[in-house]
């Protein structure tokens, strides 16, 4: 989740990106971590999720099939990612798309029909 380009840092706002000690993590960047593992989380219960509903879906009567939870849970994850990006530098962003082979900042979000 995090783009580097090497691992040495010369600026204090980058030394602390791998929390390999030396200052204490910003606000922002604090607020980042936070960003980064609700998205994590959010994905390992999408993935059980959708674990379930393929257990569930296998059983011979049918089981379970209501998405809304796993339809939460990728929400939950868009949204923290959404978060995190906004709080990367602008020049970082331009790498990544740069690198990505794409210039706009929505192309590689997928978009969910109902604008989502």
């Amino acid at each position: 989740l995090v783009y580097v380009k090497d691992t040495t840092h010369r600026s204090a706002d980058r030394a602390n990106l791998y929390l390999l000690g030396g200052t204490v993590p910003t606000t922002k960047q604090t607020i980042q971590y936070l960003h980064r593992n609700d998205a994590l989380t959010n994905i390992e219960a999408l993935r059980g999720e959708l674990e379930y509903l393929v257990a569930e879906s296998e059983k011979p009567q049918g089981g379970d099939t209501d998405l809304a939870d796993a339809v939460g849970f990728f929400d939950n994850t868009t949204a923290a990612f959404a978060a995190y990006l906004a709080l990367a530098p602008d020049a970082d962003k331009r790498e990544a798309r740069r690198l990505l082979g794409t210039s706009s900042p929505t192309s590689v979000v997928p978009r969910r029909e109902g604008g989502t």
